[in-house]
């Protein structure tokens, strides 16, 4: 949808709040998770935490973001092995 409205203001100059969420909210959001995957191949616990937030906003991204987000979960509730960092 982000994605959707910076591509609709680039041609029509309409939906300039779909843009901002687009260039401002989602590279935060890509980073948010990014910095979750790495400390999850860490094997830190709070990286775990992160990882179960983000899926959490993920559910409501029907009908993807559900599927990953169940995915997600699915992984983050098997058994873990702290890291030694």
């Amino acid at each position: 949808m982000a994605l959707a409205g910076v591509s609709d203001f680039i041609q029509s100059g309409e939906n300039l709040g779909l843009a901002i969420v687009g260039l401002v909210v989602l590279p935060i959001g890509v980073a948010h998770y990014y910095y979750a995957a790495k400390n999850v191949r860490e094997g830190k616990a709070w990286g775990r935490t992160m990882s179960g937030v983000i899926a959490a906003a993920m559910l409501f991204g029907v009908p993807i973001g559900t599927a990953i987000a169940i995915y997600i979960f699915m992984k983050t509730g098997e058994s873990w092995q702290s890291g030694t960092a």
